[in-house]
């Protein structure tokens, strides 16, 4: 194809969200070098700020346009308690309560 338009989800968290397009782009060998040592930053925030600079780093090399984004959000009527987030940055409502309040 010279032009292909495709829709990708990708996950809330940067280090992931650069693995799909890395992936979707075509380019698996980068995946072996890019995402080893991202994974091996303990801190999510310094692991979050790699990503994005590494996905800045390669968007020249990547043969992908984005059109279109848009940011999961998840919005919580006050009174309701215990959400977290999965390591890829989804919503979990294991633990979800309503506060008495």
């Amino acid at each position: 194809y010279e032009l292909l338009l495709h829709s990708l989800l990708l996950p809330p968290a940067p280090a992931p969200a650069l693995a799909v397009l890395l992936d979707a782009a075509g380019r698996r060998d980068l995946l072996a070098t890019q995402l080893p040592p991202l994974g091996a930053v303990a801190d999510a925030a310094q692991r979050d700020a790699r990503a994005r600079e590494a996905a800045a780093a390669l968007a020249g090399e990547l043969d992908l346009l984005p059109l279109y984004a848009q940011g999961l959000r998840l919005a919580a009527a006050p009174g309701i308690e215990g959400l977290s987030e999965d390591a890829q940055g989804l919503p979990t409502l294991d633990a979800a309560f309503l506060s008495g309040e």
